[in-house]
C-alpha cells in the first residue's frame, strides 16, 4: 500500500515538473522580443541652372507581402506612409518581432510625376530572417533591388533639370528674323525678263528692216 502510494506520489511530481517545463518554454518564446531598424535615405540632386524655388519633398511608402507580418505604429491598411525632405534626408522604420519567421516587405517611391522632375522608382525587396537561438532571437535583414541584386543601403535618387526654354525662344526669333529677311519672290522677275525680250525682238525687227532698205 505504501509502495502505490509513493508511485502515485512519484507521478504526480513529473506532472507537475512537466507543466512547469512547459510553462517557462511558452515564456522563453515572448521573452526574446527583438527590434529592428531600416534606414532610407534620399538625395535630391538640383541641376546648375535650375530655379533655387525646388520641392525637394518625397513620398514613400512600405507595404508588406506577408499577412501577420508586423508593421511600424501609423500603418494604415497594411502600408506605412512617410515623407523625406531636402537635398539629403533619412527616415527610420522600426520593426518588432516577436516569433521567428521570415517576413517579406517592398518600399518604393509614390511621388507623383512632375514637370522637370526625375523621380527614383526603384522598389526594393526586404527579407527579415528571425531565428531563435539560444541566446535569444536573431535577426537577419537581406535588402534586394529589382534585378534581385543586394543593396547594403536604401536609397532613393531624385533629379530636378529645368528646361532651358530661353535658348530655345531666342533660336525660334533669329529662324524668324532670318526668314523675315529673305527675298520675297513675286511675279516682278517674270515681267521684266517678258519686256527683256520684248525689246530685244523689236530691236532685231528694226535693224532686219533698216538692212533690208538699205539693200533696195
Amino acid at each position: 500500500m505504501v509502495f502505490k502510494n509513493m508511485k502515485n506520489i512519484v507521478y504526480l511530481l513529473l506532472l507537475l515538473l512537466g507543466i512547469v517545463c512547459c510553462k517557462e518554454k511558452v515564456v522563453s518564446a515572448s521573452v526574446g522580443d527583438v527590434e529592428i531598424s531600416l534606414n532610407v535615405e534620399q538625395i535630391f540632386e538640383i541641376q546648375k541652372g535650375s530655379s533655387q524655388s525646388v520641392d525637394q519633398k518625397g513620398s514613400y511608402e512600405l507595404q508588406k507581402v506577408n499577412t501577420g507580418n508586423p508593421m511600424p505604429d501609423g500603418s494604415e491598411d497594411s502600408v506605412f506612409s512617410f515623407i523625406m525632405k531636402g537635398k539629403k534626408d533619412s527616415f527610420t522604420i522600426s520593426l518588432k518581432y516577436e516569433n521567428p519567421g521570415i517576413y517579406k516587405y517592398q518600399l518604393r517611391q509614390i511621388t507623383e510625376e512632375k514637370e522637370n522632375y526625375d523621380f527614383d522608382d526603384t522598389c526594393y525587396s526586404i527579407t527579415v530572417y528571425i531565428t531563435e537561438a539560444e541566446k535569444g532571437i536573431i535577426p537577419q535583414i537581406i535588402v534586394q533591388n529589382e534585378n534581385g541584386e543586394k543593396c547594403g543601403k536604401i536609397r532613393f535618387y531624385n533629379i530636378y533639370k529645368e528646361k532651358k526654354r530661353g535658348n530655345d525662344q531666342s533660336e525660334d526669333a533669329g529662324h524668324r528674323e532670318y526668314q523675315n529677311k529673305k527675298p520675297v519672290k513675286t511675279g516682278d522677275l517674270t515681267e521684266i525678263d517678258t519686256w527683256i525680250f520684248c525689246i530685244a525682238a523689236a530691236g532685231f525687227v528694226i535693224v532686219v528692216l533698216l538692212y533690208r532698205r538699205k539693200r533696195n
